[in-house]
């Protein structure tokens, strides 16, 4: 395979997706408190036992999901989002219905994805 690669990464670790548990963090991040259950997306790392991240890149499980469930979310979602708002722009969060896109590979998750945010 290898037609879509992950970002060029300084990191031998590899993983992009993640969910974990808050450990530890900075005296100025407000949102999280240690304990809570998180999910987000790196260039590279996500796999390691520990993981370092900005607060920006991650945000706090839903209590409906899983670990398992809410390690897949972030890569599907965001490309997804990063296709119809940044590349295709539409406007967020109220996309309008009446934008035309390409609905291509139903199939796949991002694709799927995609189509529930339409």
């Amino acid at each position: 395979m290898g037609l879509y690669p992950a970002p060029p990464s300084k990191y031998e670790i590899p993983g992009l997706e993640f969910a974990g548990t808050v450990k530890d963090m900075g005296s100025e991040v407000t949102g999280f408190s240690i304990g809570d259950q998180v999910m987000g997306i790196v260039t590279s790392g996500a796999y390691a036992e520990l993981l370092t991240v900005h607060h920006r890149q991650v945000m706090v499980i839903p209590e409906s999901l899983n670990m398992q469930q809410a390690a897949a979310i972030p890569e599907a979602w965001l490309t997804a989002y990063d296709a119809l708002v940044d590349k295709g722009d539409s406007k967020a969060p109220n996309m309008s219905h009446t934008r035309r896109c390409f609905r291509g590979g139903d199939s796949s998750n991002t694709n799927r994805q995609r189509l529930e945010q339409r």
